[in-house]
């Protein structure tokens, strides 16, 4: 584990070619991995194996159809999320910096700058080139290149951090 940062800290980053289209993935896959979804798709496909065992064929087949369309919309949309996030900050080669504080983050990019609260994050999870995390009491992602979250700033997101 790596040993905490001392605030203050300061990170620089860059947009990697690619990048925006891995973010719309991880966001679009959040999207089906929320209990409430992934419940709803699960009880759908269970009532759909019930009525292709004892009831009639056509129902589960159009059951199955029916939770297929949420999945395959998503899918056929990262393409328009993947311009959307290059538009709006995740071109390659943007570059951002962010600013470990100590009860603060700042993330900084050409003339602009948004400041956070560690508290106000619910979650902060990483995977190989993203740093994603939630805003409490917010349904939509925020997400970093991995390399703005360096390992010892992580710690500094206290329980939010899932490592």
């Amino acid at each position: 584990m790596t040993a905490p940062a001392e605030p203050p800290l300061h990170v620089e980053a860059v947009i990697a070619p690619g990048l925006a289209k891995r973010a719309a993935f991880v966001v679009q896959r959040d999207r089906f991995l929320r209990p409430v979804t992934g419940t709803l798709l699960a009880v759908e496909l269970i009532v759909a194996v019930v009525f292709f065992v004892i009831g009639p064929i056509w129902v589960g087949v159009l059951l199955v159809l029916v939770g297929a369309v949420g999945p395959l919309a998503a899918y056929l949309t990262l393409p328009k999320l993947t311009a959307h996030l290059t538009a709006t900050g995740f071109a390659p080669g943007t570059e951002l910096a962010v600013d470990y504080l100590p009860d603060q983050f700042v993330l900084s990019t050409g003339g602009a700058s948004n400041a956070m609260a560690y508290s106000e994050i619910q979650k902060l999870r990483t995977t190989r080139s993203l740093a994603v995390l939630r805003r409490r009491g917010e349904k939509v992602l925020f997400v970093l290149p991995v390399e703005a979250v360096p390992p010892g700033a992580r710690q500094l997101f206290g329980s939010a951090y899932r490592g």
